[in-house]
C-alpha cells in the first residue's frame, strides 16, 4: 500500500475517482459529491491518523523564551528550505 499526500481531502477524493485501485480519506460530503463508496467510518480515532499544522510568522520570541514541541513532533519544513 502506498500513501500519497494531497493538499486536501477533496483533492484526495478527486484522485480516487480517476484511479480504481485507490481510496481517499475524506468527508462524507466529499465522498457523496465524488460518488465514492464509504469503506470505513470514524477513522479519526486511529492512532496512525495525523493532522499536521505549519505556522508561518515573522514574530520573534523574547530572548530566552522558546516554545518547544513535544519530543515526538518533528518539524516538516526547516527555515533553510524556504
Amino acid at each position: 500500500m502506498e500513501f500519497i499526500p494531497t493538499k486536501s481531502t477533496a483533492e484526495a477524493a478527486q484522485k480516487a475517482i480517476h484511479d480504481n485501485d485507490s481510496a481517499a480519506i475524506c468527508s462524507h460530503i466529499a465522498a457523496k459529491l465524488s460518488n465514492l463508496p464509504i469503506l470505513f467510518e470514524k477513522i479519526e480515532d486511529n492512532m496512525a491518523n495525523q493532522t499536521r499544522f505549519l505556522i508561518l510568522s515573522d514574530f520573534k520570541n523574547k530572548k530566552g523564551f522558546a516554545i518547544k514541541p513535544p519530543f515526538w513532533q518533528k518539524p516538516m519544513i526547516n527555515q533553510e528550505d524556504l
